[in-house]
């Protein structure tokens, strides 16, 4: 006859040894074991999460598969939950007859990495997508009937550049902690930039805010000119 009480005090003891900071045995048969995933942020949003995996033993465990229960405590929400619980049940019926409350926190832990970088690479693809498509439309609004030139481009390209490796020389420490500008930002707080794009065009010419080819390379300005 089995044992169940004694294979389930086994179990907690190795458990113990192995989380000797994290576990806490609430009971002979209730165990919390917290689970930290770090991903990172993004736009001051962290992707971060921390949840409790909350194991009961039934009687004849582990013949049969404990509860479990998620309790989400940061970047887990109601949804994330279930579907964590939905993975571990399926991971307890594949453990039956052994102790699992390692392979179940181990599977937590990988599905859980997987969600959040996941939802931390959709938030960076979108925000790459969205700053492309606004660049095109404005360097498409902001060209439209106007010459550019390889050579132009050029020309204003180095002096930008020389243009911004002064003033990040002068002020780094600032720099560092302010906010990021675009293209345009930048073109309205410094006016020298003005002095930059004149030596570009004639009297005659169309002006252009030259701001939004800041992050293109030379070779780029054929594809817009192209289209």
């Amino acid at each position: 006859m089995t044992d169940y009480k004694a294979e389930q005090a086994d179990e907690v003891e190795s458990l113990e040894s192995i989380f000797p900071e994290e576990l806490e045995v609430v009971s002979p048969s209730s165990l919390i074991l917290p689970i930290s995933v770090e991903v990172g942020s993004h736009n001051e949003v962290c992707y971060d999460v921390l949840v409790n995996l909350k194991i009961t033993y039934p009687e004849t465990y582990p013949d049969v598969a404990p509860g479990i229960e998620i309790e989400g405590i940061d970047g887990c929400d109601e949804e994330t939950e279930k579907k964590l619980h939905a993975v571990l049940v399926e991971e307890a019926e594949q453990c039956l007859g052994d102790a699992m409350v390692f392979s179940l926190h181990a599977r937590a832990v990988e599905w859980l990495e997987e969600t959040a970088t996941a939802a931390l690479e959709y938030a960076q693809k979108e925000q790459e997508r969205k700053i492309a498509e606004e660049t095109e439309a404005e360097i498409a609004r902001l060209t439209a009937g106007t010459v550019v030139t390889k050579e132009s481009f050029a020309v204003w390209k180095e002096a930008f550049n020389a243009e911004m490796k002064s003033k990040e020389e002068s002020d780094t420490a600032a720099s560092k902690s302010e906010k990021v500008l675009t293209g345009r930002q930048l073109f309205e707080k410094n006016k020298k930039m003005v002095n930059s794009e004149d030596t570009l065009r004639g009297k005659d010419d169309v002006v252009v805010d030259t701001s939004v080819f800041e992050s293109l390379d030379i070779g780029d300005i054929d594809d817009v000119l192209d289209d």
